[in-house]
């Protein structure tokens, strides 16, 4: 008995008539015209016309082949009698990457992954099996692999794909330990984005393990926007500051976007182009004006290169920065701040003129002064003495 683990991925099948279609459009109409003087010549080659073109269709229906057993080996094929030796061990790597979320065919690539390790547990039963999410930190449903399946199957109730990918590298890893001294089959499942397979290396499995990758489709192109930050994180009336946009792809090809950032009411655009399975930075300088309060911020993409993506909704990040007149310092001093000849008054001009909002504040007062300015105020201490009269 035969089961597919992702049947949705015979779609893939209709790929096997390209080679057809481009013979078809490529074929040349040859015109046929007598010529006397190569009446010999057609001849003695009549027999070789066959062969050639016999040759040519073999040569288009490997073709053809070939593609439909990429598309049914990607649908996950499972023998009843493959589970064969019911002690031997197996191990499901599940990708709970970002990526996973796409919507493929009506529900998420996730949705069908979760159906592809449902089926994978029934057909391999009574095979001792254990479940792991290739995320951080990385899951397991058992220390060692067992032959109850409800362990297996609470944690994949209980997972969801995120932001905090791990590599499917790492889980890989700690695949094969389990299977290195017993030999078994570790079955990958996820959507066949490149990020997924990042670092992985089928040829260096140790000799009786043995690698499954099962498609559930997705790995469609899709960049994100992985991250905000605004430097530095106080931000002063008046003082220039940077908003910064982390962009992730997990897609495998480069892609170029256009990014619009956003500080209160000012917006910035910008592109980039993000690599293949990496990231990129846009960064734009704000000079915000209008008083104390809170700023919104953002970075939002707003177009591609391909005018698509197979998850817009990563595609925005939010949040707030409080906006102060200027930065409060206290200056701890028992000096006299009216005397023209004292170290004092020059300091508190100084810090006045460099954006700052000093106030002053003796031993008895500096308590109550760092508690109004709370975690945001800057604490400047120092012996300051009068200058002698030089006279």
């Amino acid at each position: 008995m035969i089961s597919l683990l992702a049947p949705q991925a015979l779609a893939a099948l209709v790929a096997a008539a390209a080679p057809l279609v481009i013979h078809l459009l490529t074929r040349r109409q040859a015109s046929t015209r007598p010529f006397p003087a190569l009446a010999f010549v057609l001849r003695a080659h009549a027999g070789r016309a066959a062969p050639s073109w016999l040759r040519e269709l073999i040569v288009l229906l490997l073709r053809m082949l070939a593609l439909a057993a990429l598309a049914a080996a990607l649908a996950g094929p499972l023998w009843r009698a493959f589970s064969g030796d019911t002690q031997q061990p197996g191990v499901i790597v599940l990708d709970a990457s970002a990526s996973m979320r796409q919507r493929v065919g009506g529900a998420t690539a996730w949705d069908h992954a979760l159906a592809a390790v449902r089926r994978l547990a029934d057909e391999t039963a009574p095979r001792p099996l254990t479940l792991l999410i290739a995320g951080r930190p990385l899951e397991r449903s058992s220390p060692l692999p067992l032959a109850d399946r409800g362990p297996l199957l609470g944690l994949l109730s209980a997972s969801a794909p995120g932001w905090t990918s791990g590599t499917t590298a790492e889980a890989l890893g700690t695949a094969v330990e389990l299977l290195r001294a017993t030999g078994g089959d570790c079955w990958l499942v996820g959507d066949g984005s490149r990020g997924g397979w990042a670092g992985v290396d089928p040829a260096s499995l140790p000799r009786g393990v043995r690698l499954h990758p099962v498609a559930v489709n997705g790995g469609g192109d899709n960049v994100a926007v992985r991250a905000i930050a605004l430097e530095p994180a106080l931000a002063v009336n008046g003082r220039p500051l940077v908003l910064t946009a982390e962009l992730a792809n997990y897609g495998d090809r480069a892609v170029r976007v256009s990014v619009r950032l956003r500080l209160g009411d000012e917006t910035r655009d910008g592109e980039v182009t993000v690599p293949a399975d990496g990231s990129a930075v846009l960064a734009e300088r704000f000079i915000p004006e209008g008083g104390a309060g809170w700023l919104a911020l953002s970075a939002a993409i707003t177009t591609r290169d391909d005018g698509g993506d197979a998850l817009p909704e990563d595609d925005r990040r939010d949040g707030a920065v409080e906006l102060l007149p200027a930065i409060p310092v206290t200056v701890a001093s028992d000096g006299d701040a009216t005397d023209p000849r004292g170290a004092l008054k020059p300091l508190l001009a100084a810090l006045a003129a460099a954006g700052l909002a000093p106030e002053r504040a003796t031993g008895a007062t500096l308590v109550q002064a760092l508690r109004r300015g709370g975690s945001r105020r800057v604490l400047v201490t120092a012996g300051l003495a009068g200058v002698p009269d030089a006279s």
